[in-house]
């Protein structure tokens, strides 16, 4: 529904008059190839709209913007009339004429805040992977599709219904296997005032920095702002992806997850992580099981000043030996997709021990540095750049070189690149 003024509106409606009759064509003074009109005769033919006495619009054959939102107001105040298709009429008509109906002292919400309203925003990708083989390994390059929706329906001024749908990576040219959309992201998001939002259901929840789980998870989690400064984060629950993908509940094991956040300045920000793992049937870095800890725990930093930043992030298991994990990096440039010619180069170095507690992430193990397990940890750089020809188009290229394990032996170099869209 649109939040409105009840007096103002119904001010309005009284100004006007109620119509006790429809005529075929109830507003015939208003031009037939307009979609207000359509949208307007076909409220009014349900009855959530009326129009004057005669039901006609008077004054100019063209009618004004301004007498229809006169029409639009007496409709909001009917609102609590109108079915979920006449409520996305009435906030298409009341984006189109908020103008007029501000003029008219009814107020119109906006649309993000909108109860009744539903936003779909999707991405699509276009994805190749190269590799330099090495000794014993042969690997393919591929070339990948990928396409995700998502819905986010408003329930109230504070609470929204979120999901999203996707087809899952494809490889092209590889008919054997059908792409199967399947919810990723069903999740309820609820706001306590302005510093507080609580999510339930399957969300995305980050431990730490992101370096070893930024993905799927099972729970509920909360978000605090103290101050203009301090951030905290805790969550309850499953991981579901990565290392924990198609793995059922008995295999599983719950988590807890607290991250905090300090921004001391417009520049410099620092935070730490501490997750408790339980009796989480792990699989390590190298691919292998370990429950030998309970805990895992990891600090990380940012700092940017004009155009560079530069970050790092240092996760440990506790009680556990070779179980390092590190990366720093700097980035140079202002990247973001829905800004055309926007772009951004950056360099990281990885150094990850044979036990480190890799969950799944966004930042390398999506990049593939790492899917195989023969070998046990690993030391690598990866070079990456990213531009927008186009507003919504994003072209992103990366190289993974000079990888080791920790014993100093060659690991595959990578190159990928993709072709995203933004929708």
């Amino acid at each position: 529904m649109i939040k409105r003024k009840m007096t103002s509106a119904f001010a309005v409606a009284a100004m006007m008059g109620v119509a006790t009759a429809f005529a075929v064509n109830p507003f015939s003074d208003v031009p037939s190839d307009s979609w207000a009109y359509q949208a307007v005769d076909q409220l009014a033919t349900a009855g959530i709209i009326n129009g004057y006495p005669d039901g006609t619009f008077k004054g100019q054959n063209n009618i004004t913007r301004y007498e229809m939102a006169q029409m639009i107001a007496k409709g909001m105040a009917n609102q609590d009339r109108a079915n979920a298709e006449q409520q996305a009429m009435l906030n298409r008509l009341a984006d189109e004429f908020s103008n007029e109906l501000n003029t008219l002292g009814v107020r119109v919400a906006k649309l993000e805040d909108r109860v009744g309203n539903v936003k779909v925003t999707g991405d699509a990708r276009i994805n190749y992977i190269g590799r330099e083989g090495i000794d014993g390994y042969d690997y393919e390059d591929k070339l990948t599709a990928r396409v995700r929706l998502g819905l986010d329906a408003k329930v109230n001024k504070n609470t929204s219904v979120k999901a999203r749908i996707t087809t899952g990576s494809i490889e092209l040219g590889d008919s054997s296997k059908d792409a199967q959309a399947n919810w990723d992201l069903a999740y309820v998001e609820h706001k306590f005032g302005k510093n507080v939002v609580v999510d339930a259901g399957r969300y995305t929840q980050k431990f730490g920095g992101g370096l070893i789980y930024s993905s799927n998870f099972d729970g509920v989690g909360a978000t605090a702002k103290l101050g203009k400064k301090v951030t905290l984060n805790g969550a309850y629950g499953y991981m579901t992806a990565g290392r924990f993908a198609k793995v059922s509940k008995e295999n599983n094991g719950d988590v807890g997850i607290v991250n905090a956040n300090v921004a001391v300045n417009d520049r410099f920000s620092f935070g730490g992580m501490l997750a408790h793992v339980g009796t989480a049937n792990v699989r390590m870095g190298n691919g292998k099981k370990n429950n030998d800890f309970d805990n895992v725990y990891g600090f990380n930093a940012k700092y940017n000043v004009g155009k560079l930043a530069v970050h790092g992030e240092w996760v440990k298991a506790s009680g556990l030996s070779d179980s390092d994990v590190w990366n720093v990096g700097a980035k140079w440039g202002n990247y973001k997709i829905d800004k055309k010619n926007s772009w951004v180069v950056g360099l990281d170095y990885y150094d990850q021990s044979k036990n480190a507690p890799i969950f799944k992430t966004q930042k390398y193990e999506s990049n593939d540095l790492q899917k195989t397990t023969r070998f046990e940890g690993y030391k690598a750089w990866e070079l990456g750049a990213s531009y927008a020809p186009e507003k919504n188009i994003g072209i992103n290229a990366y190289y993974g070189f000079n990888a080791k394990t920790q014993d100093g032996n060659r690991v595959n170099d990578y190159y990928r690149a993709d072709l995203n869209f933004k929708f």
